[in-house]
């Protein structure tokens, strides 16, 4: 009998602790409150690209699509050599024609990386001057053409340390 009456003496007991004050789990009254869903804002006008200036977004993007050409040939014609540049003793003749491919493949990037640091360029100015005037426009075009260029460079920077590790 002893046996049955500890855990019950321990249940009892468990109601007579101290009075913890904690907050009540009650709803509150902001919560009882019924809810609405705010209205939807009205579509922002967004303004429209000058055609000078797509004209210059059009014509930034193709000379990166153009230096882009022309690295993947560059990529093409000295991928042989710089590998086996790499594999040469430095100074060596083969190691030389290496390093000279790899100059002509940093240089066919820089059409690329220079096209793209005018669009960014262009994208900053835009952006400053569209919010002093929200009638200017072109800076989501802008945007857009940065992000592709940007792709574009930063595949060819990808290719170049490839080789060269």
């Amino acid at each position: 009998m002893k046996k049955h009456l500890f855990p019950l003496t321990i249940l009892a007991l468990a109601g007579c602790g101290e009075r913890v004050n904690a907050p009540s789990l009650l709803p509150r009254a902001i919560e009882k409150q019924a809810t609405t869903t705010p209205p939807i804002p009205a579509p922002v006008n967004v303004a429209a690209i000058t055609p000078a200036l797509q004209s210059q977004v059009a014509q930034l993007l193709a000379r990166v699509k153009a230096g882009d050409s022309s690295f993947s040939k560059a990529d093409r014609d000295s991928n042989r050599l710089i590998l086996a540049g790499r594999r040469a003793a430095e100074g060596s003749e083969s190691w030389v024609a290496g390093q000279q491919a790899q100059s002509v493949l940093e240089a066919a990037r820089q059409d690329s990386a220079a096209a793209l640091a005018e669009i960014e360029t262009l994208l900053l100015a835009q952006t400053q001057a569209a919010s002093a005037d929200a009638a200017l426009g072109g800076v989501p075009e802008l945007t857009a053409a940065e992000a592709e260029a940007s792709a574009i460079v930063e595949r060819q920077t990808a290719r170049l340390q490839e080789l060269t590790r």
